[in-house]
């Protein structure tokens, strides 16, 4: 019986960390998306941020950018703009509200963002990424 308020003491305490820890564990909601959910494909080679707050994703079967709501994708062969290919490599916005990407032949693209039409600039960096 004598140990017993050492064994209430030691409960309390316990509980108070466990309280405090479950206060002050941060509360973040992380969504993950698929194809279910609009994306082309669920290969994804890049993702940048525009100064927009657009969400550009490169991946095997498209250009893609989110809203946050829904997503939009630029695809070879498509009136949107003709992609050399599906593969995005990588994507680069600008400060201009362009983005720039290197497609997996190896070809430099930009996407205008005034007219959304995609531009491929007579630059092709193949021998940048064979070094």
């Amino acid at each position: 019986m004598e140990n017993y308020p050492r064994r209430l003491w030691i409960a309390a305490l316990f509980s108070l960390i466990i309280y405090g820890t479950a206060i002050a564990a941060p509360s973040h909601v992380a969504r993950t998306y698929n194809v279910r959910d609009g994306l082309p494909s669920n290969s994804i080679s890049c993702v940048a941020q525009d100064g927009n707050g657009l969400i550009w994703i490169g991946t095997w079967n498209g250009l893609t950018f989110y809203d946050g709501y829904r997503f939009f994708t630029f695809r070879s062969g498509e009136q949107s703009g003709e992609l050399s290919t599906n593969r995005i490599l990588d994507i680069y916005p600008d400060t201009h509200g362009n983005v720039w990407f290197v497609t997996y032949d190896h070809k430099l693209g930009l996407l205008d963002n005034i007219y959304t039409d995609i531009i491929y600039r007579a630059i092709f960096i193949s021998n940048i990424f064979n070094k």
